[in-house]
């Protein structure tokens, strides 16, 4: 069975709150270089913000999940966790606000292994659910 990739569902509200975080970074560098006169403190506080900047970025446009053979696959960003889709002991729907690799509220809490879970927010669930049952 070919790799199957579902993208994350975007929250208005959470796609908001990272556009003004981004927004606010590229202030804060702007900031920086008007009111920083020392050399190492402005490229120190640049670096900073160039790296929240990317990685707000990042979590923005790759979180997705991919199932393959047997393998759910959660990228988010720059982190990454693997789960056996035969240790999966339940799937069930939540709005957690817990942080998660998930993008939205409309959320799916993945119990696995030894009492772990995670929580994924597939853009179709129901093929999302389809694509790791066939795997079972």
């Amino acid at each position: 069975m070919a790799a199957k990739r579902f993208s994350s569902r975007i929250d208005t509200l959470l796609l908001a709150i990272l556009i003004i975080c981004l927004v606010v970074d590229v202030a804060a560098i702007a900031l920086v270089l008007v009111a920083v006169k020392d050399p190492l403190e402005m490229t120190l506080a640049i670096l900073g913000c160039l790296v929240l900047g990317a990685l707000l970025a990042s979590i923005l446009v790759a979180t997705y999940y991919v199932v393959d053979n047997n393998i759910l696959k959660i990228v988010s960003g720059p982190f990454r966790a693997t789960v056996d889709i035969s240790d999966i002991s339940s799937v069930t729907a939540t709005r957690s606000l817990l942080s998660s690799p998930a993008l939205s509220r409309e959320r799916l809490l993945i119990e696995f292994g030894n009492k772990r879970k995670i929580m994924v927010s597939p853009k179709d669930q129901r093929r999302f659910l389809k694509a790791i049952d066939q795997q079972l």
